[in-house]
């Protein structure tokens, strides 16, 4: 947290109208002191701006092209020492006290504006609307923290002093407790989407609603506490009503659409399936260039051909991920998160040869959700683009609710129906069309390669969900298996051993940084690190 403790008077300067959000087009100025900062509605809704900023910096690579973008749907397949990628970093691994310093900068900024916003003169109604998003932020950073390193300290005010920063770790449960409050206040505050201006990159009541429903199935998890998944199901149930009968929330019926709207940086101001997302812009001289959609796509690594869409494409789909489609090759989904095609480095498109039976051109196929042949700003940088990134949707909101129906109840009506809510958009065979109806076994896996079969490649939503479920390494070795015997001469034991079987179950917590364990005496390392 050194940033942080250098920066301990300022905060994050004026931002600017941006086309797309009118909201989160940002340029960075001088920092003004806080005494001189909050006394006009503008400066508040500046302010809280700031404090949405670092989604920017994690979602620009931290919490999606690092170690989260390793798993059963991804690998990548440029191996040469990635820390993360390759599982030897530590306490000393510059990547992680970034990661370490991102989440907690994103908290004193909250803290900051939290402390400061009752010195602004504007009605109740949009100071606590203001408030609600600062409370939901601080949440969500914490709740990352305690996803990924478990005890941590927890910060309710914003450090005044560089001589006073020691604090010891607050138990993991404590900090869920602290991220459920913040939450639970969001949900009650914030404007719903229809009236929250810069939806979806400012969180609204029905994106704050889903966010929350997913900490509480991490906490049933994380913390072995099953009847969290009741109250999950008991916060989505009125949300998948309500949006039944105001038909205003809803799934775009084409699920290739979502993406070529990513793509196009155009939202969908009709249907509103992304309920909460990251804003990016094309331009990285505004410190909003996102680093994932240009690496995850179709191009080939040769290809430079700005108009067919130039990219590095550091990354395969797993054999693993294939295999989920494969009950169902009807499945739209397919043909479009697994690619069928490259670009050359002409710029022209070649069909990728066909899976065979043993695995054989496994490493070839590019992720295909994120399509930079869409893109529409031109000349296009191999490094990044502008595609905003999303956070939450509306089908994810549909499969936690029969998640959470499931592990309460069973698999009941309301657990199939939003399983089969999602796949009939994808033109996928219905659970509920079937003679029989699925085990609780077999509903358990259904839930989970259903998950991956639409989510695939939003990280860090994968990995977090493999870890709430228990079974990430089980998982690992599982993938690296199926590369070793399915691709033994195309590199499948190197990538196996590099990427998968490295993971070891102290990892299940990151270490805490060095240079934190350095500045702050009371934080103790987490165990085997």
């Amino acid at each position: 947290m050194k940033t942080i403790y250098i920066s301990i008077f300022v905060m994050l300067a004026t931002f600017m109208l941006s086309s797309c959000s009118d909201f989160l087009e940002v340029t960075p100025t001088d920092f003004v002191s806080p005494e001189n900062y909050f006394n006009t509605e503008k400066e508040a809704d500046m302010a809280i701006a700031g404090a949405y900023l670092k989604l920017n910096s994690l979602f620009a690579n931290p919490l999606k092209g690092s170690f989260s973008a390793v798993t059963d749907e991804l690998a990548y397949t440029r191996l040469g020492g990635d820390a993360y990628m390759e599982k030897t970093y530590n306490s000393l691994t510059p990547a992680v006290s970034n990661l370490w310093n991102a989440l907690y900068q994103g908290v004193y900024y909250t803290n900051f504006f939290l402390d400061n916003i009752d010195k602004v003169s504007v009605p109740d109604e949009k100071k606590n609307a203001l408030r609600a998003e600062a409370r939901f932020l601080r949440g969500y950073y914490y709740y990352h923290l305690a996803m990924l390193w478990g005890d941590v300290p927890l910060r309710m005010k914003p450090i005044n002093s560089p001589l006073n920063t020691s604090l010891a770790k607050s138990p993991r449960q404590e900090v869920f407790e602290s991220v459920c409050a913040d939450m639970e206040y969001a949900t009650q505050h914030l404007y719903t989407y229809e009236k929250q201006k810069g939806a979806p990159v400012r969180i609204c009541k029905e994106g704050a609603i889903g966010v929350l429903a997913r900490v509480y199935l991490s906490m049933a998890g994380m913390l072995n506490k099953p009847e969290y998944f009741a109250k999950a199901r008991d916060i989505l149930i009125p949300l998948v009503e309500s949006n039944k009968a105001s038909n205003y929330i809803k799934l775009t019926p084409d699920y290739t659409q979502i993406w070529k709207n990513i793509s196009a940086d155009a939202y969908d101001h009709v249907n509103k399936e992304i309920l909460f997302d990251v804003d990016f812009n094309a331009d990285a001289a505004k410190y909003l260039y996102s680093g994932w959609a240009a690496n995850v796509s179709p191009a080939a690594p040769n290809s430079s051909n700005e108009a067919a869409g130039y990219n590095l494409s550091w990354y395969s789909v797993t054999i693993t991920l294939w295999q989920y489609y494969q009950s169902d090759r009807n499945d739209a989904r397919y043909t479009w998160n697994i690619c069928d095609y490259s670009i050359n480095a002409a710029g022209v498109k070649v069909p990728y040869p066909a899976y065979t039976a043993n695995g054989s051109n496994s490493f070839s196929r590019a992720a295909g959700k994120f399509r930079r042949d869409w893109e529409i700003v031109l000349p296009r940088n191999k490094n990044g683009n502008g595609s905003n990134f999303p956070i939450l949707r509306y089908s994810d909101v549909l499969l936690m609710l029969s998640e959470a129906e499931f592990e309460t109840n069973g698999v009941t009506d309301l657990a199939l129906a939003g399983v089969d809510s999602v796949r009939v958009r994808a033109k996928a065979f219905r659970y509920s069309d079937k003679p029989e109806r699925p085990t609780p076994e077999e509903f358990r896996i259904i839930i989970q390669q259903e998950r991956a079969r639409e989510l695939c490649f939003e990280q860090p939503t994968r990995y977090y969900d493999l870890m709430r479920w228990g079974i990430l390494i089980e998982k690992f070795t599982e993938v690296g298996n199926t590369f070793k015997t399915l691709a033994p001469t195309s590199g499948g034991p190197n990538l196996a051993n590099r990427l998968y079987f490295n993971m070891l179950p102290h990892m299940l917590l990151m270490p805490i940084p060095y240079s934190e364990i350095q500045m702050n005496p009371l934080v103790k390392q987490n165990p085997n690190w």
